[in-house]
């Protein structure tokens, strides 16, 4: 089992395994929303001999809120 310092998850799996779950759900939720309502993305269908782009969660704790950000990994 994964020990936690109630620190900032640097890992889904430590998001979602954490004592602060729900609150790591709710900024992630969030998150999404807002990329959703900026129209930054949409899914498509991948064309062939293509690789999508990875991603990654990055968490944040502010005094005041749970942050999470979704980042492209494109150094693929």
């Amino acid at each position: 089992m994964i020990k936690f310092a109630y620190s900032e998850p640097i890992s889904y799996k430590q998001a979602v395994n954490s004592p602060e779950k729900e609150d790591w759900l709710k900024a992630m939720g969030s998150e999404i929303q807002e990329l959703e309502n900026q129209n930054t993305w949409s899914l498509v269908e991948l064309l062939k001999n293509r690789t999508a782009l990875g991603g990654r969660w990055v968490y944040k704790k502010k005094p005041t809120k749970f942050k999470a950000r979704w980042v492209a990994q494109g150094f693929n």
